[in-house]
């Protein structure tokens, strides 16, 4: 930066929830530490700024709540926390499904604050809120200085990111919609600031500085993070597209998969076989709709079932490809064969459908998705209590079905040679290199039957063992 100041930062690190094998909250915000004291580095003493935190409800919410106490510390004043509210999100049958993102804001001395950035889409149609003004009473619509409504602290007007829109980035899963960064920038900077991302990822921040005349300096620790920012810039400013809709940054790289069978699968590289893993099953998924908007142009009604499409919310596993594809059979526009024939095309040249679970954290693998993943395949187990089990103590087992107490284990098969995240160590079910199946945290006096979980990147394999064929096991280490 040539010793130079920046006005504004805007922030999306990880939420230490896939970015990292495993950290306690406490090395967590450590970390954070060390980043904020940077940007406090080079910011001007007016400023602002922006910080992008998860908060996973299963988890006691973290790790928002620390990371606040934290910046009590730092030399910033808190000034709002925002809530941007996704289109599509994640829950259960027995909590409020998770649709929100959160965002912090902070300031230093006395930076502005463009109020007018603040206005949305959204027209202003409730009346109400009369009071008089020179002896005449007015409702609020006439007091008003926009015909649109301000966003506030909590913002509904922002489509959260997916792969049919143009400006998604193949392989970057947490990328930001440009029109967010868009309104942060409007609203605490002018044109020539100088603004700072730390976490580049899909180079949000650095393509709406450019569309902004902002000047913009952005890192990222991940060097193919890195050049997907570089080529998003290039690509805009040589095209005006935005993202990839229905390509990726290093198509001349990674050729498109094959559906014939291939002897190598994975191109050879090192930077090709991450990429490989990283957009391979966006890809999978893009060729898929392509033949699904194929048959939907048959529908006799398809403007009124593209506008339902759109507002859809997707559930697990009631999602958009469930509504489409029932659609479609319902309409006799795909038939029942037409579909098998779709669904083991899109099986046959899917290599990597189970890659999504080699990002997950540890315990949110091993816990949370392998116990839901065995309710799915057998709805009759039952989360233990006193109520069925007299003899039942807290986190004793996992499942009880017809008096047989069950625990389940996961493990995933990762190059045990390789150094790096998971999904790129991550093997299919044919790979000869060295790996290790660790089912952690084994106790076989605590139940009667082990249900282990073994996931490929390709496949998922079941065991199923008695207490005692695991206690005698010679690999089972006490």
């Amino acid at each position: 930066m040539a010793g130079e100041r920046a006005q504004l930062a805007i922030h999306d690190p990880p939420y230490n929830l896939a970015a990292f094998e495993q950290r306690s909250i406490a090395e967590f915000i450590d970390w954070c530490r060390k980043w904020v004291s940077c940007t406090d580095a080079v910011l001007t003493p007016d400023s602002s700024l922006y910080v992008w935190l998860g908060a996973d409800q299963n988890d006691g919410f973290q790790p928002l709540p620390d990371f606040m106490l934290m910046m009590r510390d730092q030399p910033f004043r808190p000034r709002s926390f925002i809530t941007m509210r996704n289109q599509r999100g994640y829950g259960t049958q027995k909590n409020w499904m998770a649709v929100r993102q959160e965002l912090l804001y902070y300031t230093k001395g006395n930076p502005r604050f463009n109020v007018e950035a603040e206005y949305t889409d959204i027209p202003k149609i409730l009346r109400g809120y009369y009071k008089d003004v020179d002896g005449k009473k007015t409702e609020n619509l006439e007091r008003s200085r926009s015909d649109t409504i301000r966003a506030g602290n909590v913002w509904v007007d922002v489509q959260q990111v997916f792969y049919r829109m143009e400006e998604n980035v193949s392989g970057c899963y947490a990328q930001k919609p440009l029109k967010c960064i868009d309104r942060i920038i409007r609203a605490s900077s002018v044109p020539d600031d100088l603004v700072i991302d730390f976490f580049a990822h899909s180079g949000t921040t650095l393509l709406a500085s450019e569309i902004l005349n902002r000047r913009c300096f952005t890192i990222d620790s991940d060097p193919i993070y890195a050049e997907m920012t570089i080529r998003r810039l290039e690509r805009f400013r040589a095209t005006g597209h935005l993202g990839w809709q229905n390509g990726h940054p290093f198509e001349a790289e990674v050729p498109k998969p094959s559906i014939e069978p291939a002897p190598s699968p994975i191109p050879a590289t090192p930077i090709q076989r991450t990429l490989f893993c990283r957009i391979a099953m966006e890809q999978h998924l893009q060729e898929l709709q392509e033949e699904l908007n194929a048959l939907i142009l048959r529908l006799p009604d398809r403007e009124e079932f593209q506008a339902r499409l759109d507002s859809l919310v997707s559930v697990y596993p009631f999602n958009e490809y469930e509504y489409v594809i029932s659609t479609l059979l319902t309409m006799d526009v795909l038939t029942l064969d037409g579909y098998h024939e779709l669904r083991d095309s899109y099986i046959n040249r899917n290599r990597n459908q189970h890659l999504h679970l080699f990002e997950r954290a540890s315990r949110s693998f091993g816990g949370t998705w392998a116990e839901s993943h065995l309710k799915g395949l057998v709805p009759g187990v039952q989360k233990p209590s006193d109520v069925i089990d007299p003899d039942y103590s807290q986190g004793q087992y996992d499942y009880w079905l017809e008096g047989i107490r069950i625990e389940v284990k996961a493990s995933r098969a990762v190059d045990g040679d390789s150094k790096g995240p998971l999904y790129v160590k991550a093997l299919t079910s044919n790979s000869t290199k060295r790996f290790r199946m660790n089912f952690q945290q084994v106790k076989p006096n605590c139940c009667d039957v082990f249900v282990c979980v073994a996931v490929w990147r390709d496949v998922i394999r079941y065991w199923v063992l008695s207490s005692y064929e695991f206690a005698t096991n010679p690999h089972y280490s006490r």
